[in-house]
């Protein structure tokens, strides 16, 4: 009998309510007459993990099956090295092999995010596969494979650190017509910061001064950074064959003060006419 459409995906804990008649029983959520349906726990294809630049961040994957059992049963991961594209070299799995315990719904494996300067790409990720878990079935609803993809994330944000020289050391669209340097300085609201003419252009509606300042806003908590909209550069500055005017830029960064890095890595460059597309931008503190 058909108690509950059992939902594999989500295999969610909590809403089991475990009943025992007997002391000796183990007891058995009834979820399609007692079938014991296995998966990844959580419901999300494509979870992230931390990344610390700085030190060692374990995170937690559990693997969950919709009954118990009076029985250890042993699960069966793979790591899939064709679609994995995060080098191993960032990352420790404490085990494919884990064990669900008797009486336990769940078993945890841990995936350490080993810290480097050398920050990995956003879009690679760990591809982990659910092969197996004993006296279990896992269903085409099941969550059997995960995507891991990392957060990039500091301890904390020291936010008194931010302001200073900084040098731009990666830059796609190739803006600054300087040397590369420039000052950022608190303000001028709360959570806000100017980057002081960051690429050095002439500002013929200001007689040619450099004053393309661009304001930064940090979230104080998580580093999440955002520049709005706002004029950046010059297009005359440019050898362009047609002068589009005033060049604006905009988008969603990150800001780690514990690797003195502010990073945008799809940083929009747009004029009147369109948009010339996404680029990575990067700066360092001095």
């Amino acid at each position: 009998m058909n108690k509950l459409k059992y939902i594999a995906a989500s295999l969610l804990v909590g809403f089991m309510t475990l009943t025992s008649c007997e002391d000796a029983e183990i007891p058995q959520v009834d979820t399609e007459n007692g079938r014991a349906i296995a998966g990844f726990n959580g419901a999300v294809s494509n979870p992230k993990i931390t990344f610390n630049p700085t030190e060692d961040v374990v995170n937690t994957i559990t693997v969950g099956v919709s009954t118990v059992s009076s029985v250890d049963r042993a699960v069966v991961l793979n790591l899939n090295e064709d679609d994995t594209t995060l080098p191993s070299s960032y990352y420790e799995i404490s085990t494919l092999n884990p064990v669900i315990p008797a009486g336990s719904f769940t078993t945890d494996i841990t995936i350490t995010a080993i810290s480097s300067l050398d920050l990995p790409s956003t879009t690679d990720i760990i591809a982990l596969d659910l092969v197996s878990v004993q006296d279990s079935e896992i269903l085409s609803e099941s969550e059997d494979r995960l995507n891991i993809s990392f957060n990039i994330q500091c301890s904390t944000v020291e936010t008194e650190n931010i302001p200073g020289t900084y040098r731009i050391i990666e830059d796609g669209f190739d803006t600054s017509v300087g040397d590369d340097t420039f000052e950022i300085i608190a303000g001028p609201g709360a959570n806000q910061y100017t980057m002081v003419n960051p690429f050095d252009h002439p500002n013929p509606a200001d007689g040619g001064a450099q004053s393309y300042d661009v304001i930064i806003d940090i979230d104080a908590t998580t580093g999440v950074s955002r520049i709005e909209r706002q004029d950046a550069w010059y297009s005359d500055n440019f050898p362009f064959p047609v002068n589009y005017g005033d060049g604006r830029i905009d988008g969603s960064g990150l800001t780690l003060t514990c690797i003195n890095q502010i990073q945008f890595l799809a940083l929009r460059h747009t004029v009147d006419a369109g948009s010339f597309g996404s680029y990575t931008f990067i700066i360092e503190k001095q």
